[in-house]
């Protein structure tokens, strides 16, 4: 039962319990890249958990979590190297404690003293982000109360819900889940929009802490948007019930944006957040950090030449450049023309990618996708 097969087949025609070595991501388009986004990369390790009573969908782990896919996309994806199914992996590795104002990890609420009073007389718009199912919902509940209205954003079905923050910090908008910033569903394109053409002030990114790895892919794409930011990390008091611990203040240097650990439904750290994401919005302090790969690797090679190339055309639109460099590379919609690149320009871009592509032996969607998750991990 423990052997090895090396054939080549569908993630479908997985046994429930068996793991394999994902080799092909099939597919075309936004649904491709919605595998990539998933996680679902060459060389990555994916496990078949279960099937719903008809067979259709499937559930498998891929990156410590769980990925529910329709038959239909299983059948996109080929594996290798089948076995028996792999332990998951320990989500939260015990680093030393450290202990961080708030809501800390050692259990305890702290008080929080504020070394001057905030000023209320301006407002700022903030924008709430995160996967589906982190609790953002919760969250937005507890920043606004009952000073809250729904609609729908411009043109669309999604459903848009803005509300004043308590205590006179501004407005919130709560936009829709999603768990990238991709043209694959609605809510993804709303969610690009309104963060590119309305420009909030800041970003709060609220993730599942009990999830961490799954939620930080969408948090790297945020930060190539240029926007201030702020991490809430939620369901600590779940991460600690569990034995696990994050360390707090590593996560922030490396992410290069102020982290800070809340529970949504208990009401715990809010006030914190509320100030950190004030205090960024204020005074416009923007992510420190878009480089998430090795100075010397090809991700890192490409990713600045394309910048070098397309700079003076991402400034003329007002556009981040970090995000247009991306949105480039992974060929996505019509950004070419958005940024009205001319024809040499477009065939030294390919040059590049090319490049990248034979020294990484991914094509370049899969790349970048690999060099993100790479980071988290």
């Amino acid at each position: 039962p423990g052997e090895s097969i090396r054939m080549t087949i569908t993630l479908n025609q997985l046994n429930v319990g068996q793991s394999a070595t994902v080799e092909v991501v099939g597919g075309s388009g936004a649904l491709r890249q919605h595998f990539l986004d998933m996680g679902l990369i060459p060389q990555a390790t994916v496990t078949l958990i279960k099937r719903a009573p008809m067979g259709d969908p499937i559930e498998v782990r891929i990156r410590s979590y769980e990925l529910t896919l329709r038959v239909a996309e299983a059948n996109e994806i080929f594996v290798k190297n089948v076995r028996k199914g792999e332990p998951t992996k320990q989500t939260h590795p015990k680093p030393i404690e450290m202990d961080h104002p708030g809501y800390a990890e050692a259990g305890k609420n702290q008080v929080i003293k504020r070394e001057q009073p905030l000023m209320t007389a301006e407002t700022v718009r903030i924008a709430l982000v995160g996967n589906q199912n982190c609790g953002k919902t919760t969250l937005f509940n507890k920043l606004t109360g009952s000073n809250q209205h729904v609609g729908n954003f411009p043109g669309v079905t999604v459903e848009q819900k803005i509300g004043e923050i308590k205590g006179g910090y501004g407005s919130v908008v709560d936009l829709p889940g999603i768990y990238s910033l991709r043209p694959y569903t609605q809510e993804e394109i709303v969610t690009t929009k309104y963060i590119l053409e309305e420009r909030p002030d800041c970003i709060i990114n609220i993730v599942d802490a009990t999830n961490i790895e799954r939620n930080l892919y969408l948090t790297m794409q945020l930060l190539e948007l240029d926007v201030p930011m702020v991490l809430a990390l939620n369901m600590m008091d779940e991460v600690r019930a569990n034995g696990g611990t994050i360390d707090i203040d590593k996560l922030s240097k490396e992410l290069g944006i102020p982290c800070v650990p809340i529970s949504a439904i208990k009401g715990e750290g809010i006030s914190e957040l509320v100030d950190k994401a004030y205090n960024v919005a204020k005074n416009k302090i923007k992510p420190v950090r878009a480089d998430f790969c090795p100075a010397d690797s090809p991700c890192h090679r490409c990713i600045h030449a394309v910048m070098h190339l397309i700079q003076d055309h991402a400034e003329e639109e007002n556009l981040p450049l970090r995000y247009c460099a991306s949105k480039i590379i992974e060929s996505e919609g019509d950004i070419a023309d958005v940024l009205k690149l001319v024809e040499n320009e477009k065939e030294l871009i390919e040059h590049c990618l090319v490049q990248m592509e034979s020294e990484t032996g991914l094509d370049r969607n899969a790349a970048l996708a690999d060099m993100r998750y790479s980071f988290i991990e």
